[in-house]
């Protein structure tokens, strides 16, 4: 089939059947010899810029797609960074598409670049992307330490690390103590360790603890203070705690408040609240409450139903009796409240990650929807329902684009109203995923793909230049943009002439770079003049985007 084009065209130019048969036989040794050529393994291709997946205040973790193998296989790639203005230097190695670059500084921008290596050797440095590191921050407030153990000349202190490190490692916690909540505060223990044994303490003597937390940036806020004792001379179990009191009930959470009970010379640094189930049909259960607290959400109940609570203390002699129980209800089942706005967890030129808040509330499922930037749809749809509060959007999102979502929450009972909108946008990427290039081509649309395939056919002859100029007038591309949809122009050629299947905008490059002999020039004038839409076995794809568009934008894959 493809000789039979060959020697269609060159009849057709030349109007003599002697030369189309002479310029088939030519061509059949050019395609040899370029295909033989072409299958000699060579060099891996550039990697395209690579994107950044996760961006703290002294790591970067990005993402890349492997370029063209030129047939040998990819063993090593190579993450290179510098700062703004000085030379690359290398920073990872491995063999997986993803690296985590730690030991950058706060709110400070490098240049990334990936390098690719197969067993011919390392291939070109691919261009850099230019990644701003997050901005350092104070630690979040700790919370307040807590009473683990105690005896009559010591207490054993522990805590937990901040909700927020600020985007730096924790470096140090700093443990201090007084008298009294409004005495003199002393740091008896700087360190990382997440519990301190304080002793020398007299029978009985009062001790309050407050801590907070460093990175390299700053300190955190002090902590609430934890206010306790040593151990008494003679000590005994504590007494059993008075009724709780019920308080903001749901329909599956009972919040339970309380007095600490007097605890026999000993510290209390636990309670069990006992919770029995009385107009529904179910088990007794427990939950402990560590530290010392005197509230408790009690979750996972039925609606409509009446429940007993009462509790327990502990201290270092044991456990005292349940003292009085209170009888508590939940209300009546109801669909849950409105959700919070989802928050954007994750970003590429492809993908948006969602992740939102649980909603109160048994068997509570979610609803994601969201609108699409190029059909223009004025209401969100849904993309996804299930249990889960993360959501991966990349059904055939488009570089530099803005997106509309909108969450709903439902149980058995009903559905919430929706939440608020909120738009997040993809990040830039290749020669033509930018906000003017994305929107030429949305505006032309249904005119672009017959200009660039009659732009591509009217200088097939003319050369490369031609081709670019040509696009960007007709189109109303950037230069650059242009240029890319040129060098796909001539990628599905070469293609065509070597049984190449392409998979990326920058394999597509290497091919062609392969095919810049000028007999093999020769060879895809050729083949440009002759490849019909059904016989072309590759594709162009959009420049910028780094696979073939899928879902609702399947379309906009252009057949050369």
């Amino acid at each position: 089939m493809r000789r039979r084009c060959g020697q269609w065209c060159f009849v057709a130019c030349t109007g003599a059947a002697c030369v189309g048969v002479v310029a088939v036989l030519a061509l059949m040794c050019v395609y040899e010899a370029a295909r033989s050529a072409a299958l000699r393994p060579g060099l891996p291709g550039a990697p395209e810029a690579p994107y950044a997946v996760m961006v703290g205040v002294d790591y970067v973790q990005i993402s890349w797609l492997a370029p063209f193998d030129n047939g040998s296989t990819i063993v090593a790639f190579f993450v290179w960074t510098a700062l703004q203005g000085s030379p690359l230097q290398l920073a990872w190695g491995g063999a997986q598409t993803t690296a985590t670059v730690s030991g950058l500084a706060g709110n400070t921008s490098y240049k990334v670049a990936v390098q690719a290596e197969n067993g011919v050797g390392k291939g070109p440095l691919g261009p850099a992307t230019n990644i701003t590191t997050a901005t350092p921050r104070a630690p979040a407030e700790p919370d307040m330490p807590c009473l683990h153990d105690s005896g009559r000349q010591w207490l054993l202190v522990q805590w937990i690390p901040p909700a927020d490190d600020g985007g730096l490692r924790i470096s140090a916690y700093t443990l201090q103590s007084a008298g009294t909540p409004d005495g003199l505060f002393i740091t008896c223990y700087t360190g990382l360790d997440l519990s301190f044994n304080f002793t020398g303490l007299r029978p009985a003597q009062p001790v309050v603890f407050r801590l907070c937390a460093a990175n390299s940036f700053a300190l955190s806020a002090w902590s609430q203070p934890l206010e306790t004792h040593s151990e008494a001379a003679n000590v005994s179990t504590p007494v059993a705690p008075a009724t709780p009191l019920c308080s903001n009930a749901t329909d599956t959470t009972i919040e339970l408040l309380w007095e600490a009970p007097d605890d026999s010379g000993a510290p209390i640094t636990a309670y069990t609240v006992r919770v029995v189930p009385v107009t529904q049909e179910g088990d007794t259960f427990f939950q402990t409450v560590d530290c010392g607290a005197t509230r408790r959400s009690i979750r996972g109940l039925s609606p409509d139903s009446d429940y007993t609570l009462s509790l327990s203390a502990y201290n270092s002699e044991g456990a005292s009796a349940y003292g009085a129980a209170a009888t508590c209800a939940t209300t009546a089942a109801r669909p849950p409240s409105p959700p919070l706005p989802p928050r954007l967890a994750g970003a590429s030129a492809l993908w948006l990650i969602l992740e939102w808040d649980v909603s109160n509330g048994l068997n509570v499922s979610y609803t994601l929807a969201a609108d699409d930037w190029w059909i223009n749809v004025s209401t969100p749809v849904p993309v996804y329902h299930g249990a889960s509060t993360s959501y991966n959007h990349s059904d055939g999102l488009l570089p530099a684009s803005n997106y509309t979502f909108a969450l709903m929450a439902q149980n058995s009972v009903g559905a919430s109203p929706w939440s608020d909108e909120v738009t997040f946008t993809t990040s830039q990427n290749g020669l033509c995923g930018n906000p003017a290039d994305m929107a030429t081509m949305k505006t032309h649309y249904s005119t672009m793909q017959a200009a660039i395939e009659q732009c591509l056919i009217k200088c097939a002859i003319q050369g490369f230049d031609c081709a670019v100029d040509c696009i960007h007038d007709e189109v109303g591309f950037s230069q650059k943009c242009a240029q890319c949809w040129g060098e796909m122009g001539e990628c599905t050629c070469a293609a065509y002439l070597y049984h190449v299947v392409l998979l990326t905008p920058h394999q597509c490059r290497d091919v062609r770079r392969s095919a810049s002999s000028p007999t093999a020039r020769s060879a895809l004038i050729v083949v440009k003049n002759t490849a019909s839409r059904q016989r072309s076995p590759a594709l162009v794809y959009l420049c910028g985007l780094s696979r073939p568009l899928s879902g609702s934008h399947a379309s906009t894959v252009v057949r050369i």
